[in-house]
């Protein structure tokens, strides 16, 4: 309940039940009884016994207590209960006029909220009244048929002075609200409850010599009291000054934002987890649901982009070198080489290195001027040209051809070729049958030594030390002439080609690891038409290699793109490709003796031509990557290992 208090009168005044004052009204069928001050209420002068329970409050007695008749305002059947706290309240009266001489009158207009519930139809009667004998109020009260729930009513009185009175004087009055025949003997009509609001008028000396002196009434709306007053505003009151449980501090309604980490159980939330996945035991709902637990090893799909238009090849390094992980890419048919900026909780922003390389193939990353960023290495096959772009520190990057004379360039890798400390380039001609090696001055200037200009076909080109002699050895695969070589570093840009094998139907990928454990370096393959996609060869040293099959057509049909990392973690190597025409990533484990097993990453990734394994999310085990030309697609693929121990 409000407070009723006086902000300018000396002497507060207080209309109320109980009180043991008769209010002043006229002689109408509306007009109350004489209070005998007792506390009961009274109905059509009769008392019925009831005790008010709205207690004493600052400057009078509150009229809301328990009263004969319903508790909504709605007639009674009998049963005696408590109003409605504030049915009626009161708008800041707008006083015209002074007074200062005998027949002075001054107009006041108010409005007057009726706070019922929505369907109940009321007779109210607003008075105005006043002790001072020398003011006259008319008319003496206003009857309204019918006044709509949570509308105003406006309402004007006259206020006479009738009696001649010093300057100073000072006449006060309460503003009231009664139903219709509230007094009379009909025990099913409800007395209100309303809040007595006040004003007064000061006498001014002389005529136009001062102005009205006016007490804003008690009405002004308190958030928190439990009454929503629509009139001032407020779309809510729940009782209380707190935010977060629907109705704001301010008495405005809150709404609940499903994923925002504000757990608003209010609003039906039953978690709030401050994202919108749909699998982490918090819906997109905010409903608590079951974790489903993932098979052993199983993948999440995460989409980069879908619109890199002819998907060629992709690539991870911390490029911007802020502790995460970013992913690069080159697709073909939009002549675009881009990569895609972590920020450390795996949301990527798409940032373009170039949109104007004539057929983007192949990318690497590496720092290639020595100056402790990271730079982009690429190969383009229509435009010949195998370059590297300068990473300025800010990642904006400027491009550098190390040579435009590398027919249909279809493959870049970097490493350091003569252990001088910087990264020396490898590149593959495809239409040039060439493998090549640009020796790095250690500024980013580039000497070019041919390798071999009879790799017909060559698709892709690797590094590794495959004899053991502890520099880095070359590798080719060229499908043509369906040739896996091998090229030894003799020092001084000299190298001496290997044969490994010929006999596949259409070679592609190659890569280099240590696939059994005696710590020498062997070699995995794509062929992309045999029967056996996916080969290792043994190496024994580097004199000889012998083949075995991880995966056939059957698994991997027409696989293109073959990478080496340890994906379940269990300190072995493990292999993933990718299947260009069985529209499949899959991943093969090793048992870390080079017998492997077959796992389905994910099918439905239209022609993939490149995959590549780092750790993404910084979560400690390595997730996959692909480019698909077919969807023209970049993803990642998160990994889940869960068990432990099937690894």
């Amino acid at each position: 309940m409000r407070s009723q208090c006086w902000w300018m009168l000396a002497i507060p005044l207080a209309m109320g039940c109980g009180d043991g004052t008769k209010d002043e009204t006229d002689d109408t069928a509306s007009s109350m009884d004489a209070d005998d001050g007792d506390g009961g209420t009274e109905t059509g002068g009769t008392e019925t016994g009831g005790t008010e329970t709205g207690g004493t409050e600052t400057g009078g007695t509150e009229t809301g207590g328990t009263e004969t008749g319903g508790t909504d305002g709605a007639p009674d059947t009998g049963d005696t209960g408590s109003a409605i706290a504030h049915e009626y309240t009161f708008g800041t009266p707008d006083i015209v006029g002074e007074l200062s001489a005998v027949g002075d009158i001054v107009t006041v207009t108010f409005d007057t909220f009726n706070h019922m519930p929505e369907g109940d139809c009321e007779y109210p009667m607003v008075l105005v009244t006043t002790e001072a004998t020398w003011l006259e109020v008319s008319p003496s009260d206003m009857t309204y048929f019918c006044m709509g729930p949570h509308e105003p009513t406006s309402t004007t009185f006259y206020i006479e002075m009738t009696e001649a009175m010093d300057a100073g004087t000072i006449g006060e009055f309460q503003m009231h609200v009664r139903r219709l025949h509230c007094d009379t003997d009909i025990s099913t009509t409800v007395c209100p409850s309303y809040e007595e609001a006040g004003f007064s008028l000061t006498v001014v000396e002389g005529e136009d010599t001062g102005s009205v002196v006016i007490d804003d009434p008690l009405v002004d709306a308190i958030c928190g009291d439990g009454i929503t007053d629509e009139w001032a505003g407020e779309t809510c009151d729940d009782g209380d000054d707190v935010s977060g449980d629907g109705c704001s501090s301010i008495c405005e309604l809150e709404t609940a934002v499903c994923g925002d980490g504000v757990h608003a159980d209010w609003a039906g939330e039953e978690c709030d987890d401050g994202d919108t996945d749909e699998d982490d035991g918090c819906t997109t709902e905010c409903l608590i649901a079951e974790i489903p637990v993932p098979p052993p090893f199983a993948f999440t799909k995460h989409d980069l982009t879908t619109e890199a238009d002819g998907a060629r090849s992709v690539f991870a390094i911390d490029l911007d070198q802020d502790g995460d992980i970013d992913i690069l890419y080159g697709s073909a048919f939009d002549d675009t080489f881009a990569w895609f900026e972590n920020d450390g909780s795996e949301g990527f922003t798409r940032r373009v290195i170039t949109d104007s390389s004539d057929g983007p193939r192949s990318i690497f990353a590496a720092d290639i001027d020595g100056d402790d960023d990271i730079d982009v290495l690429t190969a383009s096959t229509d435009d010949n040209t195998v370059a590297w772009y300068e990473n300025d520190g800010s990642e904006s990057f400027g491009i550098h051809p190390i040579t435009t004379s590398a027919t249909s360039a279809h493959w870049v890798t970097g490493t350091d070729i003569d252990g001088d400390g910087d990264v020396d380039v490898v590149s593959a001609w495809l239409n040039a049958h060439t493998v090549a090696v640009h020796e790095n001055d250690g500024a980013g200037g580039f000497t070019e030594h041919i390798l071999s200009d009879s790799a017909e076909g060559v698709w892709t080109v690797a590094t590794g030390d495959m004899d053991g002699d502890g520099d880095q050895d070359v590798l080719s695969a060229s499908f043509l002439d369906n040739t896996l070589a091998w090229y030894s570093n003799e020092g001084g840009f000299s190298f001496t080609e290997q044969l490994v094998s010929t006999d596949f139907e259409e070679l592609i990928g190659v890569c280099a690891a240590d696939l059994n454990g005696d710590e020498q370096t062997d070699i995995a393959i794509t062929d992309k038409r045999g029967d056996n996609n996916v080969q290792w060869f043994e190496n024994d040293e580097g004199a000889a290699f012998a083949p075995h099959t991880v995966a056939t057509s059957g698994d991997a049909y027409g696989a293109e793109s073959v990478y080496a990392a340890d994906i379940d973690g269990d300190g072995d190597m493990d292999l993933a490709s990718a299947a260009t025409w069985g529209n499949a990533i899959h991943w093969y484990q090793n048992d870390g003796t080079g017998a492997f097993t077959t796992h389905l990453v994910a099918d439905e990734v239209m022609s993939p031509r490149s995959v590549f394994a780092i750790d993404v999310d910084g979560d400690g085990d390595m997730d996959l990557l692909s480019a698909s030309q077919g969807d023209m697609t970049v993803a990642w693929f998160e990994n889940h290992r869960v068990d432990e121990g099937a690894r």
